[in-house]
């Protein structure tokens, strides 16, 4: 058993509830053992498989282990529903994409902008013993109280006991060190005091902290990048061009085309946007000093020359708050890879849509269509808008308040919801007959009274979702039975009146369910378009209690064909434990043939 993928509401917003292989797989009743659709893993199938197994370049971890790892706010993901089910790739440095299959190129500030500065964050500390910086994750080895500037990485001056520490190589806006007082056996490693962090422009004291304004791009937005290398190609128009930098816009090795190339035969100022033609005839140039381009919607990069792919909300993300993800828009939605060429997404299994932004139904093992052909692909949200409690509708929903994010996935995440006739999670399996046990003594069955009391007009009866056509007032006995037998929900009925006419003189019609069992829902009555003469009713006078069960409990459902494989004894029944064409194995043969011995035998 596994938290469903998707499947049918149990309440307002309530569907991932425990069901067999988490409705992502079907169950090998031989083994006992869950045979998962393509994209889901695990014994129960409960877990999306990271794509292409990381690439061997990175991590495979849950929601819930990349928060706890890598969220650079502390924020946690515990207790959601798809925390331990949702798994991506965490790549190692130097790697990117979903897949990890992508070689990131180095970052850097933009030569062409001016009046920018590093991030500078603050750190004061006034107690006794040790403290440890995390950031990104990482977490540093435990500093003394005692440290001095030169014993704090990147500090690079300490007034008083506030130290300043500046990043000279990861530009743009951080986020904060987090300060961890705890050892490693959770007990305090420091007394007397705290460690105060301030950071994006907060002060200590007199000191005030630089929220990092440079920009972070690959290839310094000066150069396109060959994501199967991870090498920088520096932009050579206009010339004198761009080559790699030391960070600060003079030549340098980070490999991040963010100096201006003033060394070769047409050195000098740079005078123009990217491009052989400016900004490769899709976007706007902004002119001097910066000379950047403003790409027309559709293209992206430095010279705008590569095509943008759809965003939708990231699959796989940090939590934006505590246990509050998938808020990020994030290209192909962290579900598949973006061709720059054609501004199309290819979706890694099991996602789908033009931005992978939807988990596709299951297509069962020819892999024809969604659901086999014998059912409809729904959002959650439709699912539980079709959920139906004894074939009317439950009234559940799902997403319904926006911002719930508990329900995230409401639009995102599709199932099936099968033909009639057919069942499981990918609507691969036909249904098989369902009957009462014939070894269970002494049940009964449903039996229920309508009594109406009118002068004119019709009325409507209804049974699980299905109704009569309109019948007279004063329709007799045989014609209202017969409009009841003709509903699919009905399958053997008797019905017997207390006066001559349906509605007339407070007549009251006794309707006992022979071939539908257990406890039924009431019958309706669609009344207002009867003249009334007292209040109608509906009363279950005798509940059923005879087994609806698949086969009766006496033999096994064989999904391909839908029949019932009946055990050794057992046959097909009427309903009533005699002989019949239910197909259900509720007849208990009281003698039987032995193949090997033609004696009959009791």
């Amino acid at each position: 058993m596994g938290r469903a993928w998707a499947g049918d509401a149990t309440g307002i917003d309530s569907i991932h509830d425990l069901v067999e292989c988490a409705n992502r797989g079907a169950c090998k009743r031989t083994t006992g053992l869950c045979n998962c659709d393509a994209g889901f893993t695990g014994t129960n199938c409960a877990t999306l498989a990271c794509f292409a197994s990381c690439s061997s370049s990175g991590q495979c971890l849950s929601m819930q282990a990349f928060a706890a790892a890598k969220s650079p706010f502390g924020f946690t993901y515990i207790g959601v529903w798809d925390a331990a089910s949702i798994h991506g790739c965490v790549c190692d440095a130097g790697t990117g994409g979903p897949d990890c299959s992508l070689q990131l190129c180095p970052p850097g500030d933009d030569p062409m902008t001016i009046g920018q500065f590093n991030e500078k964050q603050l750190l004061r500390c006034t107690g006794v013993g040790s403290f440890q910086l995390k950031f990104n994750g990482e977490l540093s080895t435990p500093i003394p109280s005692s440290a001095t500037a030169p014993q704090l990485t990147n500090c690079c001056s300490a007034g008083s006991n506030v130290a300043t520490i500046e990043f000279t190589s990861r530009f743009g806006p951080q986020p904060p060190f987090l300060v961890q007082t705890v050892n490693a056996q959770k007990l305090p490693s420091m007394t007397g005091g705290n460690v105060i962090v301030a950071h994006g422009g907060a002060a200590i004291g007199t000191f005030l902290s630089v929220r990092g304004s440079k920009e972070c791009q690959a290839c310094s937005n000066r150069g396109l990048c060959d994501t199967s290398q991870g090498t920088c190609s520096c932009y050579l128009y206009p010339m004198p061009g761009y080559r790699s930098s030391d960070g600060y816009g003079n030549v340098g090795l980070r490999g991040d085309c963010g100096a201006p190339d003033n060394t070769n035969y047409y050195g000098g100022p740079i005078s123009g946007c990217p491009g052989y033609l400016p900004c490769s005839g899709h976007g706007m140039c902004t002119g001097p000093p910066g000379f950047a381009c403003k790409c027309s919607p559709g293209w992206t990069s430095g010279d705008c020359s590569q095509r943008t792919c759809t965003t939708g909300a990231s699959w796989f993300a940090l939590p934006t708050s505590t246990n509050v993800a998938h808020k990020t828009q994030e290209t192909c939605s962290n579900a598949g890879l973006c061709d720059s060429t054609t501004g199309m997404c290819t979706c890694f299994p099991p996602f789908t849509g033009a931005a992978c932004e939807l988990l596709d139904c299951p297509y069962g093992p020819d892999s024809a269509a969604p659901c086999s052909g014998h059912g409809t692909c729904l959002t959650l949200a439709e699912l539980a808008a079709s959920t139906t409690t004894q074939g009317l509708p439950a009234g559940f929903t799902y997403g319904a308040n926006p911002n719930n994010p508990a329900t995230w996935d409401a639009a995102m995440i599709q199932g099936c919801k099968c033909d009639d006739g057919f069942t499981g999670h990918d609507c691969t399996q036909r249904v098989c007959p369902t009957g009462d046990d014939p070894v269970t003594m002494g049940q009964t069955n449903a039996v229920q009274q309508v009594t109406c009391a009118a002068s004119s007009g019709v009325f409507q009866l209804g049974f699980r979702g299905a109704y009569t056509d309109p019948l007279p007032f004063n329709a007799p006995v045989l014609e209202v039975q017969t409009a009841l037998l003709s509903l699919s929900t009905i399958h053997g009925l008797s019905l017997q009146y207390s006066h001559t006419g349906a509605c007339v003189g407070g007549n009251s019609m006794i309707l006992t369910f022979t071939q539908d069992f257990g406890a039924l829902p009431p019958v309706q009555l669609l009344d207002a378009s009867l003249m009334l003469t007292s209040p109608s009713s509906v009363t279950t006078l005798v509940p059923g209690t005879k087994e609806d069960a698949e086969c009766a409990n006496h033999g096994h459902c064989d999904t391909n064909q839908g029949v019932c494989v009946c055990a050794r004894d057992y046959a097909s029944s009427d309903g009533n434990g005699g002989p019949g064409n239910r197909g259900d194995c509720g007849y208990r043969r009281l003698f039987f043939v032995d193949d090997n011995n033609a004696d009959a035998k009791a």
